[in-house]
Order: structure tokens, then C-alpha cells, then sequence
């Protein structure tokens, strides 16, 4: 028999909790087919061997559902960007009897129509999901990329919305900060209609990326689908206007990489070792003046005058090239930047950084939709701080309302928008590597050290676009001002 002691010590054990073992394994399988993103796939899997168990049983099934719950209503634009980067586009040799003299109005080609089936299937949203897991896998990065920029992009609008200044740059950027920030949370829908713009920018990045034809030209691929593009006919213009804010962001972020570049750059010739000696002619190396002929023109003031057709170059490259820039260390940002940021034809800086005046025409008079769902848009002339009457008007370049977020949001956090002063973003205020170097002497030995470290583009190795770009890029400017003026000067209200 127990003794009093030992029924005491019985009755004061705890019981025993239960095992994930002594649950089904259709329970724990519907558990897995009901997570909300891969990320959260992954640390269950990891942190349960259980779990890990059901999920090598069909790893496909449910990484293909739990993919179908992190996209929601932006999956069609997931399996768009998806096939963008898995499509064969006709290769160089198919354009042998395209006519070179003829290029600024080019005939139907084997491009051109692979874009315009593409864009059907994907407009018709016949685009099937795969099964193969390393196409999950691919899909589930395509998530992973995404939801970093929604998140760092909303978190950014947000902050400015209410007055405050957000980070630098991402914080899950080089260098990583020892101390996380909180997400702020967004509705369901506006995270939709995030997922579906960076994913539709990605797409569109894909399908108008540079060919290099048979003779050895480089061409980008919209060239062959004629004046009205395949791909953004295909969208509403608010749609492209989502695509806009996109493009702002992404190009602020990597203004703020080439200004790491150009610190560094002023860094190394001022601590240059002969930088502080008077000149020696007698020298074996003779003192140079920087900045010309040092690195590359981007960093002159000539250089700045295209400078918003190079980050739009670097832009071309999508999102995950720019995802691959953040995470990279400072000589990687440097290399990559360098080799990529040159004045190349680009239709993201002919449809997304130009002013559209008939766009900005039609926006007028629109008012904030109340209802909340992924088809409508909240845009046009925003009731501010709740009072009648009081509106902000839809600016000529809207570039404080892009940095906003104006386009994601839903009607409810809106309304208690505050006045914020126009920032034109776009402006490069910052010196030139040229102006903070100017009259700096070093040595020739040090000089080639620093040249060849931030070797770029160079204008006298300029492409055959250049003069094009550079006649179209005063012809906008110069309409832009005279639009404006007629508007102003005719009471319109921008």
C-alpha cells in the first residue's frame, strides 16, 4: 500500500501535457494547410519534428495551398511575374530581317507577339499554378522578396502620414539593426493591392528588359510592340499610377545607395596620402586634379543631368535586383551600381517618371471611395482632417502623395490626413562627388588606385540611344513647363 507521503506526492504531480504525436495526422496536416505565409511554413516545420514529418509526407499540396493563402487576391500577378521570369522569349536570331533603319517603328516580330499572348494569358488569368516544388520554391521567394518591400514601403507611407521620419533604408538592409522596428499593421486589402503592385512592377521589368539582336545591337523589348505597349494598355491608369508609387520608392532607396557611393568616394581621394603634400613636379607621380578624368561621369555634374534615366536603368532590373542590392555589403552596392547605372533606354522612365497631363486631367474631381475592396482606388482630391470643403488637390507631380502610399489605402485611414508641404523628391539636392572635390590634388599613382575602384559609365563610350534619350528628356521637360503654364495661366487648379 502508499503511504500517506507517496499519495501526497501522487496527487501534487503535474499531468502529463500532450504530445503532438497523439494528434491526428489529418489534424496537424489541416494545421500546415491553414498558415498564412511560407515564412511561417518554415519555422514550424523547423521548430516541430512532428510537423516536419507531415510535411515531407506531401510537401506539395501544402506548400502550394500555404502559397495560395500568402498571395490572396495578388496570386494572378505572382503567377504573372512568375512565368515573366520563366517565359523563352524569342532569342537574336529570330530578328535577322527586322530593318535596322526602321527601328523606331518596327513590324510585328517574334517579340511582340510572345508579349502580346503572354499579356493575354495573364490579362485572362489562364496562367496555371504549378505543381513542380522547385517552381514552388521559386514562387514562395517571389512571396518572401515581396512582403519585405510591402512591408519597409507601408511602414515608410505610414510614418510620413502621420508626421514622423521613417529609417533610411530597410531593416533588412545591410547593415541589419541590432533592434527590430514594429510592422505597422495594414488591412488585408491594402496589403492586396501592395503585394499587387511590386509584383506587377517585377513583371514589367521582365517583359521590357534589353535584347541584344544578330548584329550585336541592344535594343529593349517594347521597342517591338509599337507605340501603344502591350503591357500597359493593359492596365487601368490608376493601376499604372500604383506602378508609379512603386517606382518612386524604389528609386529613392537606390539614390540613397549612390550617395553612399559618392561618400566614399570623396572619402578615399581626401585621405589620399599625398593629398595634404604641395605638388612636386619633379616627381616620378605627378599631382592630378580630381575629379575628371576619375571613375565615372556619374559622379559630375554633366553626369546629373541623366542621372534620373540611370536609376531609372537600375530600377529595369526589378525588384529582386534591387532586393539583391540592400542585402549586399558596400563593395557589392558599389560593383553592381557601377556596372548597371547608365542612361540605357528604358520604358520605366518613359511611362513611369514622366508627367501623364490627360492622366493627371482625369483624376481631377474624383473623391475617396468608401468602399474598401481590391478593385476600387483611393485617389483624387482627399477629404483632409474630416472638414467640408477642405480637400487636398491632386498635385502636377504628386510626389509627396506617392510617398504616401496614396493609392493602397483604404477610405477610413485617410480622412484624418494632415497637410504635408510638397517634396520634390526627385530633385538630387545633394553636391556632386565633383563639387566636394573640386580643386583636390593627388597623386597619379593614388589617382589610378580610386579610378579604377569606381570605374562606370562614361559618356564618351556612350550608347547610340544617348542623343535619342537626351533630345526626348529636354523635349518632356520643355512640355511639362508649357503645360503647366497653360493650366496655371487658364485657373486650373493642379
Amino acid at each position: 500500500m502508499a503511504t500517506n507521503s507517496e499519495a501526497t506526492m501522487t496527487a501534487a504531480r503535474p499531468k502529463a501535457k500532450a504530445s503532438l504525436d497523439s494528434f491526428a495526422v489529418e489534424l496537424l496536416n489541416d494545421i500546415l494547410l491553414s498558415l498564412h505565409s511560407p515564412l511561417e511554413l518554415s519555422s514550424i516545420i523547423h521548430a516541430s519534428s512532428v510537423f516536419y514529418r507531415v510535411f515531407k509526407r506531401s510537401r506539395v499540396l501544402i506548400l502550394a495551398q500555404v502559397i495560395r493563402n500568402a498571395f490572396g487576391e495578388a496570386l494572378p500577378d505572382a503567377l504573372g511575374a512568375f512565368y515573366a521570369l520563366r517565359h523563352e522569349w524569342p532569342s537574336s536570331e529570330s530578328n535577322d530581317e527586322w530593318d535596322n533603319t526602321n527601328r523606331w517603328m518596327p513590324g510585328l516580330t517574334p517579340q511582340s507577339e510572345a508579349l502580346r499572348r503572354f499579356m493575354e494569358l495573364y490579362s485572362s488569368r489562364n496562367l496555371k499554378f504549378p505543381h513542380d516544388f522547385k517552381d514552388l520554391a521559386c514562387l514562395s521567394r517571389i512571396w518572401l522578396q515581396t512582403d519585405y518591400f510591402v512591408s519597409d514601403y507601408s511602414n515608410r507611407a505610414i510614418l510620413l502620414m502621420r508626421g514622423e521620419e521613417p529609417a533610411r533604408l530597410p531593416v533588412w538592409a545591410y547593415p541589419s539593426e541590432p533592434k527590430l522596428r514594429d510592422r505597422v499593421p495594414i488591412s488585408t486589402v491594402e496589403t492586396a493591392r501592395l503585394q499587387r503592385a511590386f509584383l506587377r512592377f517585377d513583371m514589367f521589368c521582365t517583359c521590357s528588359r534589353p535584347l541584344e539582336l544578330a548584329s550585336g545591337t541592344r535594343v529593349a523589348l517594347w521597342q517591338f510592340c509599337g507605340p501603344d505597349d502591350e503591357f500597359i494598355r493593359g492596365f487601368h491608369k490608376l493601376e499604372v499610377e500604383e506602378l508609379r508609387c512603386v517606382y518612386q520608392y524604389l528609386t529613392q532607396l537606390i539614390m540613397l545607395l549612390f550617395g553612399d557611393i559618392e561618400d566614399a568616394l570623396c572619402r578615399d581621394v581626401e585621405g589620399a596620402d599625398s593629398l595634404s603634400a604641395p605638388p612636386d613636379t619633379s616627381s616620378a607621380f605627378p599631382m592630378l586634379e580630381v575629379i575628371h578624368p576619375i571613375g565615372s561621369d556619374l559622379f559630375s555634374d554633366k553626369g546629373k543631368s541623366r542621372f534620373d534615366l540611370c536609376i531609372a536603368n537600375v530600377c529595369s532590373k526589378g525588384i529582386q535586383f534591387v532586393h539583391h542590392l540592400l542585402c549586399g555589403d558596400e563593395d557589392t552596392r558599389r560593383l553592381e551600381i557601377l556596372r548597371t547605372c547608365r542612361p540605357m533606354p528604358s520604358l520605366i522612365w518613359q511611362t513611369l517618371a514622366t508627367v501623364d497631363l490627360k492622366t493627371l486631367e482625369s483624376l481631377r474631381g474624383l473623391i475617396t471611395v468608401a468602399n474598401e475592396s481590391i478593385p476600387t482606388y483611393n485617389l483624387g482630391r482627399l477629404q483632409v482632417e474630416g472638414v467640408v470643403g477642405r480637400c487636398w488637390p491632386l498635385p502636377k507631380t504628386r510626389f509627396s502623395l506617392r510617398d504616401r502610399g496614396y493609392v493602397f489605402w483604404d477610405a477610413s485611414r485617410l480622412t484624418d490626413m494632415k497637410w504635408e508641404n510638397h517634396k520634390y523628391l526627385y530633385t538630387y539636392l545633394r553636391k556632386t562627388a565633383e563639387e566636394r572635390l573640386k580643386n583636390v590634388e593627388i597623386s597619379r599613382h593614388r589617382h589610378h588606385e580610386i579610378d579604377k575602384k569606381y570605374e562606370g559609365y562614361k559618356y564618351q563610350c556612350s550608347l547610340e540611344y544617348d542623343d535619342y534619350y537626351d533630345s526626348r528628356l529636354r523635349y518632356l521637360r520643355h512640355c511639362e513647363r508649357v503645360n503647366t503654364m497653360l493650366i496655371l495661366s487658364a485657373g486650373g487648379s493642379l
